[in-house]
Parts: C-alpha cells; sequence; structure tokens
C-alpha cells in the first residue's frame, strides 16, 4: 500500500490506497495523472480541527470525488480559471488562458455556445494543465445542493414528500443539448432502485395559527409546489373542523395544456371548496401575455384582495425571483391606491406585513 501525506493550511490529505482503473467513462482524468480507484482522507490540522466542516465523506475514492461531489462539468468561471494559471506548463495554451480571463466575453461565448465546463477544459485546451489533487480539493467548485419546496402536506402524506421539478433541458447554440445536473439526475432516477441524499430543513411556509385566517397564495409554475402543501393541509383541516378561511390561488404558466400541473387536484380543491377563488394566467395561449400580477391588479379582484388583507390574510409567494419582485411590487400598488396613500407608505405596510409573517416569499434565481 502506498502512503502519502500532504499537509495543507485547511486540510491533509492522505493517500491510503491504491488501485487499478476499471471506469472507462473518466478515462480522459488521467492525463491529470489521478487514479479513478485510489483512495484518500481527509482530516483537518490541528489548528483547525475544532471548525472544520468535511465537504464530503471520507475516506473517498478520486472517482466518487470527481463525479459525485466537485463540481467539474458545471460552466467555467473566470474566478477558477485564475487559479489554473500556475499548472499550465504549454506556452501556447497559457497564453490562451491568460487571454480567456482577462476577457469575460470570451468566457461567457464557451458557455452560451456549448456550456463549457473545466472538464472540457482540462481534457481540450489545457491538456498540459497538471495540478496535484490537493489542490484540486482546493480550486474546483463543490456541488451546491439544490432545494425543493415540499409540496405536500404531511398530514395527508406522514410517510412521503412530495416535491415538484421542471427539468431543465435546452438546446444551446451549439446545436448540444444541455441537462440541468440535479433536475436530470431526479428525471432518471428508477423507483425502488436508485438512491439519493437528501435531507429536509424548515420551510419558511407556515399556515396561520387560526384555521379561520384567509390566506392569499401566488405560485406560478412550480412555484406551486408549497400552495399544493396548503391546499392540502387546509382541506385535512376542513374536514376536521368542518369549516376553514378563504384560499385564493394565483396559478399561471406558459401553455394550458402543457405546463397545467396539478389540473385535477385544483379543480377538485374548487369543488370541494377548499379553494375558493382560483385564478389562472396562460402567458403563451393569447395575443397579450397575461401574468398572475396582471390578475392580480384588475379591478373586480383587486379591491377583494385588499379586504382579505385588512381581514388579517397571509400571503405567499413561490417562484423566480423577477416574478416575485412583480407581484410584490402589485401588492404595494394595491395597498397605495385602495388605501389612498403614497407609494413610501405602501412600500412600508407590506415591509410591516413581511415583518409580521403575513407576506412569505421563497424565491430562486431563474
Amino acid at each position: 500500500m502506498m502512503v502519502m501525506v500532504i499537509v495543507m493550511m485547511i486540510m491533509m490529505v492522505m493517500i491510503i490506497n491504491d488501485g487499478d482503473d476499471t471506469d472507462n467513462s473518466l478515462t480522459s482524468i488521467h492525463q491529470l495523472g489521478y487514479d479513478l480507484n485510489q483512495v484518500f482522507e481527509i482530516e483537518p490540522t490541528a489548528e483547525n480541527r475544532d471548525e472544520f466542516k468535511y465537504a464530503f465523506p471520507t475516506p473517498c475514492t478520486v472517482r466518487d470525488v470527481l463525479t459525485l461531489y466537485l463540481d467539474i462539468q458545471g460552466p467555467i468561471k473566470q474566478s477558477v480559471l485564475k487559479h489554473l494559471v500556475p499548472y499550465v506548463t504549454d506556452a501556447k495554451q497559457l497564453e490562451w488562458l491568460k487571454n480567456v480571463i482577462s476577457q469575460s466575453s470570451i468566457i461567457k461565448q464557451l458557455v452560451d455556445e456549448n456550456n463549457t465546463s473545466l472538464f472540457d477544459l482540462l481534457i481540450h485546451e489545457l491538456d498540459s494543465c497538471k495540478i496535484p489533487l490537493v489542490d484540486f480539493l482546493h480550486i474546483v467548485p463543490y456541488i451546491q445542493p439544490r432545494f425543493y419546496t415540499i409540496s405536500s402536506s404531511s398530514s395527508c402524506h406522514p410517510d412521503i414528500v412530495h416535491i415538484t421539478i421542471s427539468i431543465t433541458a435546452y438546446k444551446l447554440k451549439s446545436g448540444k443539448v444541455f441537462t440541468g445536473l440535479t433536475s436530470g439526475f431526479i428525471k432518471n432516477l428508477q423507483p425502488r432502485s436508485s438512491k439519493c441524499r437528501v435531507f429536509v430543513r424548515a420551510s419558511s411556509f407556515r399556515l396561520p395559527k387560526s384555521i379561520d385566517t384567509p390566506i392569499i397564495m401566488v405560485g406560478p409554475g412550480t412555484g406551486l409546489a408549497p400552495m399544493r402543501a396548503l391546499l392540502q393541509e387546509r382541506g385535512y383541516l376542513k374536514e376536521i373542523h368542518g369549516k376553514i378561511g378563504l384560499n385564493v390561488l394565483f396559478f399561471g404558466c406558459k401553455n394550458q395544456s402543457v405546463d397545467y400541473i396539478y389540473r385535477d387536484e385544483l379543480e377538485n380543491f374548487e369543488k370541494s371548496e377548499v379553494l375558493n377563488h382560483f385564478y389562472k394566467a396562460f402567458s403563451r395561449d393569447s395575443t397579450a401575455k397575461e401574468y398572475v400580477q396582471h390578475l392580480m391588479i384588475k379591478s373586480e379582484i383587486s379591491p377583494e384582495l385588499m379586504q382579505l388583507i385588512d381581514a388579517g390574510a397571509y400571503v405567499y409567494v413561490c417562484g423566480a425571483t423577477a416574478m416575485g419582485a412583480d407581484v410584490m411590487a402589485t401588492f404595494q400598488s394595491i395597498v397605495q391606491k385602495s388605501k389612498n396613500i403614497n407609494p413610501i407608505k405602501a412600500v412600508a405596510y407590506v415591509k410591516e406585513m413581511q415583518e409580521q409573517g403575513r407576506y412569505i416569499q421563497e424565491l430562486w434565481t431563474a
């Protein structure tokens, strides 16, 4: 057995085992000098042992760290490329790399046209780059967890957690089809045989303590996920108590025939009067693009929303960041018009709702 100890400021890497490479899928990584079957162990140095956090399980094989933990297939970033400079041995490749680093437009072009990753560069344009594993672990970013809002009520489904995912897939300028790392991975999981590491953390979406309190939900696209969970819980509470507060939902998608998710469930919520007011916007089904915020501002709807807010309604918004900003601006506009106050006071009104926990958002960058 070969034993190698590398002492680092942040961590210590010990190569504790080696073996034969039988995996052809990452054969090209051999040009970096790595053995995919080699096992290494991470240990903190003495001075940072107490606060050290492990980025992945240890001991670990080189194959596992490259395929499961390091984001070598993500789009290249200027901050990462700068760290490669000392390891490129070919003069022409070094000049090319420095030119790329100095012009962000080149990086954007590489990403936009072919979603060029660090892995792509290391096996093609920068094949003279030789990085020791211990340095590679510091330079390359780790795959970050993706957060999905639970779309089911634990009262209705105590043993199962539902999540709602939109598969990220689009054609690049080069003609290559890019598929999202996590959404593509989850799509390919096989029931009862595949495994996936998950964890659950507390959500900011919680129903009011009183079942009589009305709620207003705005969830276009997969932003519908937590609203489905809230409606399931409200339906469960209605069965127990006989009545609940008003439930209002604004849902939007591009095409009714394609993106109208959970349609049967939502219509059943309407029939059972769990969902009292259901407003839908299908932005590509009409000449004038209509979004959820356009529905909210309509003269026959906005007074109803203000009445509910005055009655103590909670507002829940989930979706893309841009949508969230538009919806908040719409609520501020409704408050301003209804109460005949200036924009500054309307902004303060909605901010106070946030501070009271009555205006809750879960947004993501699209």
